[in-house]
């Protein structure tokens, strides 16, 4: 009975750690260079989590990381050691597609 009560424990324990609040964004124009300003419910202990998701016709430059044309489906960590939070999206290249950006 004991084993059943902490092996219950530690998988609530578990699976709270992952229930995290995100935030999202939508690139709603390619061509324009845009800002994202947000703050976090949580500090981010460091390391921010951004996703990136879409399809664009040529490269562009999320926080000083490029990402060349085609299919983007990809997660990176980068430092941050604040609530308020700035996403920097650059064009550069692009012209059409669409993108979809998350932070956890």
């Amino acid at each position: 009975m004991k084993l059943y009560l902490l092996l219950s424990f530690l998988l609530l324990s578990l699976t709270a750690c992952n229930f995290s609040p995100s935030t999202s964004f939508s690139v709603q124009d390619i061509k324009k260079d845009t800002i994202f300003e947000t703050t976090l419910t949580k500090d981010p202990n460091g390391i921010l989590h951004i996703k990136v998701e879409g399809e664009i016709d040529d490269s562009i430059i999320i926080n000083y990381r490029l990402f060349p044309k085609g299919k983007i489906d990809t997660t990176f960590r980068q430092d941050w050691y604040s609530k308020d939070v700035a996403i920097q999206y650059y064009s550069y290249k692009a012209k059409k597609g669409h993108l979809h950006i998350s932070l956890n």
